[in-house]
């Protein structure tokens, strides 16, 4: 049986601890929280945002379908200076999705520990990953 998205993509968070790019006192990492939503239900989502900092309660949640998840992944990916392996991993999990989304703006701020994030909302088989490329100091 295949693992599920989370956990592939937690293998690939956990191999890249210790192994982030490091330039002028900020790191760029990567983060990944399993999360049930649906189409109808972005709440248990938008919970995991405003426990991260990543939103208020007053913002709207915007889901934004990227119809080209491989280009928009790699960009990220090369702005982020991941390792070539790392981001073949990644590349092979983003061409196998159902869909992925952007939320809200990317470049949220966010307000712990001086971060940066970029956010993802990937979807497999009807199951959620919430990926975050983020940067801090």
């Amino acid at each position: 049986m295949k693992d599920s998205l989370y956990i592939r993509l937690a293998r690939i968070e956990k191999q890249m601890e210790g192994n982030e790019f490091f330039e002028g006192g900020i790191s760029y990492c990567f983060g990944v929280d399993e999360v049930q939503v649906s189409p109808d239900n972005c709440k248990p989502l938008k919970d995991v945002l405003l426990s991260l900092e990543a939103m208020t309660p007053s913002d709207e949640l915007v889901l934004k379908r990227i119809l080209n998840a491989k280009d928009d992944i790699e960009a990220i990916c090369a702005e982020w200076h991941f390792e070539d392996d790392f981001r073949k991993q990644l590349i092979a999990i983003v061409e196998d999705l159902d869909a992925c989304y952007s939320i809200c703006d990317d470049d949220a701020f966010i307000s712990w520990g001086n971060v940066y994030s970029v956010f993802r909302l990937l979807e497999k088989d009807g199951e959620y990953a919430l990926a975050e490329f983020y940067k801090s100091d």
